[in-house]
């Protein structure tokens, strides 16, 4: 964004992008719209770079398996199953 020719305050803005060209006309205080805009495009860049550089974290167990394993966990804490069976089962869940 880039003001152009200032006169009783009143002056315009010139958006350029790749393709296209646009001319604002006619806009009070045209260096504060243009410098707005300027921040405003820096801002939205930076959050998309830090958008790119987070990733989502990938868990080690699929949805549902940990509610599955602690339901196993409880049955072998209250002696409903043997040790055995609940390796068995675990390694079932994995």
């Amino acid at each position: 964004a880039r003001s152009g020719d200032l006169r009783f305050g009143v002056g315009s803005v010139t958006l350029r992008t790749q393709g296209r060209e646009v001319e604002l006309i006619g806009l009070e205080n045209p260096e504060l719209i243009s410098s707005s805009i300027e921040k405003a495009i820096e801002a939205e860049l930076k959050r998309l770079e830090a958008e790119k550089q987070t990733k989502p974290r990938e868990t080690k167990y699929s949805p549902g398996s940990m509610d599955q394993l602690e339901y196993l966990t409880g049955l072998w804490q209250q002696g409903l199953i043997d040790d055995e069976e609940f390796k068995s089962q675990k390694q079932n869940l994995d």
